[in-house]
């Protein structure tokens, strides 16, 4: 290259330089550097992931483990030549440590959806790791409950079928009211209620709620039946941990109750709005002077409506508040409490005064 036209080459350069520097905005010539991407392990939700996985990957040990011990009876010529220093009673051992691991983390999962709305659980794991982990360990008990029935199919010697397993009654020699019913009754619910959790979308939060209040009947059948049918029972380590679970859950429940009673008491004071006046305590609203009685809901619902008269409020915002934000997204269950509540209080529910459409899927309380 000659050096005539290197020379034009660096003038093309520079002139092209000085007119896209004319031609841009004004910038400072230093550009923060971009932030490091954050590794999944230091964000909530990368621990949320890791925390899942290593559920799953539980999960997945304790199915596999189920799936083996199934075909041990099949199996069972070839496993004793293989372990020949088995004896029956393992199986009896095994099915009794299962037994209270599935106790214990079937009283996790109940504790922690009691107090899944805790300050304590909001802090530490937090509300979704805690209503994950509520779920997960449900399925867990549900897969260790089912171990300790399975492995005893492995026992030749207790002539144990899968008829005399799962059919109630069906010829249970060995305590037949609390083995035979209250047990495997127990277990049936433990297999609905888990099985809820993936059904909850099709079925609405309103029965998911209801299916969800036979926790208690399960626990406290699985309790029974492990008092009345463990041949644990009279061991002081197995009466203290039936006492310390229990007396907890009671405390826990008696806790989520009186919170819940205090959370709506809080707001004692008469709210009155235009002509609408509610007592939130009794849950009477005065329209005209007329009192209507409302349900528990019902009162909550206006109570949420007066609060924010003039505002545009949507569905969700509405759910959130009022049901809680495990609703999200059951707009049909809060239109039908606001048409409930309007032929409640307004004079024309077909053109309501009070509770008025703002626009698709929103409402908005007018004074």
């Amino acid at each position: 290259m000659t050096i005539d036209k290197a020379a034009r080459l660096e003038a093309i350069r520079t002139a092209n330089t000085q007119k896209n520097a004319a031609s841009a905005p004004s910038q400072p010539h230093t550009l923060p550097a971009p932030k490091p991407a954050a590794s999944p392990m230091e964000t909530p939700d990368g621990l949320h992931t890791l925390g899942l996985r290593i559920i799953l990957a539980l999960l997945f040990i304790v199915v596999t483990g189920l799936l083996i011990v199934a075909a041990i009876d099949i199996w069972q010529p070839i496993f004793t030549h293989v372990l020949p220093t088995v004896e029956p009673h393992t199986y009896l051992s095994l099915s009794r440590s299962s037994a209270m691991v599935g106790y214990v983390l079937i009283w996790l999962s109940m504790a922690l959806g009691l107090s899944i709305t805790s300050k304590v659980t909001r802090i530490w794991p937090g509300g979704p790791a805690a209503l994950d982990l509520h779920q997960h360990l449900s399925i867990l008990g549900l897969l260790f409950a089912m171990f300790h029935v399975i492995i005893l199919l492995a026992d030749q010697a207790l002539d144990f079928t899968l008829a005399k397993a799962f059919v109630p009654f069906f010829s249970s020699s060995y305590r037949p009211m609390w083995y035979g019913l209250l047990g495997k009754i127990g277990l049936y619910l433990l297999a609905i209620l888990t099985i809820s959790f993936y059904l909850r979308s099709r079925i609405g939060g309103r029965w998911w709620r209801r299916i969800h209040y036979m926790s208690f009947a399960m626990f406290l059948l699985t309790l029974t039946h492990g008092i009345l049918a463990g041949s644990d029972t009279h061991e002081l380590w197995a009466l203290l941990l039936y006492i310390a679970t229990s007396a907890s859950l009671i405390g826990l429940t008696i806790y989520r109750i009186i919170k819940t009673r205090r959370s709506r008491a809080s707001e004692v004071a008469l709210l009155q709005v235009g002509k609408l006046a509610l007592d939130p305590i009794e849950r009477v609203v005065t329209v005209n002077s007329n009192q209507v009685k409302l349900r528990s809901l019902e009162a909550q619902l206006l109570y949420f409506f007066m609060q924010n008269a003039g505002q545009v409020l949507t569905c969700d915002q509405i759910l959130a508040k009022v049901w809680g934000r495990q609703y999200a997204g059951e707009i049909q269950l809060a239109k039908r409490y606001i048409r409930r509540l309007q032929a409640k209080i307004e004079q024309d529910p077909a053109n309501p005064l009070y509770i008025r459409t703002a626009q698709e899927e929103a409402y908005q309380f007018e004074a």
